[in-house]
């Protein structure tokens, strides 16, 4: 954020920016029943593969801190979870190795840890979205990359002879 703002990525080097962004929560609304019949044939893999990792994670998760996990549940639990985003245009609900893992790693055992990010999601949502507007949009991080890697570069190239104090000798002699 700080970086898009100083630098003035969308001005100076056309990098497309996030822009506006609606506060509030969305309203909840029917979802596009007509896209089954064109999406239907997608959605099976993406949910056995979604069902996989999450049912993989948990049992995982329930081997290392020895407690039982029941697949039907995760599934009804799954199925639920996608049934009610998708009143709110979400995107599909899964399981995260890695979300889980640093939960964990910080001594979150409980849901607790969850409704905490909700809280903060939320925050983000009604007061903080604002400041988010001057992200760079996913769709600029080719030219965002190209910008990224030329400031390391010039970074390295320009600070080598100072970072290095001769360690490039004792690197070459042993």
């Amino acid at each position: 954020m700080i970086a898009s703002a100083l630098f003035d990525l969308e001005n100076k080097h056309s990098v497309r920016v996030v822009g506006q962004i609606e506060r509030g929560l969305p309203s909840p609304k029917a979802p596009y029943w007509q896209l089954i019949e064109f999406a239907w044939v997608q959605c099976i893999p993406l949910s056995i593969v979604s069902y996989a990792i999450t049912y993989s994670v948990g049992k995982s998760f329930a081997i290392k801190h020895d407690y039982e996990i029941d697949s039907s549940q995760e599934l009804i639990a799954l199925g639920g979870s996608n049934l009610f985003s998708s009143f709110f245009s979400c995107i599909p609900v899964g399981a995260s190795l890695s979300r889980s893992a640093v939960q964990e790693s910080s001594g979150g055992r409980t849901q607790l840890v969850s409704l905490v990010n909700c809280v903060g999601i939320c925050a983000v949502l009604l007061y903080f979205g604002s400041l988010l507007e001057q992200l760079p949009d996913v769709r600029s991080f080719t030219k965002l990359n190209q910008l990224f890697l030329i400031f390391i570069f010039k970074f390295i190239g320009s600070s080598r002879d100072h970072y290095m104090c001769g360690f490039e000798d004792t690197i070459t002699r042993s």
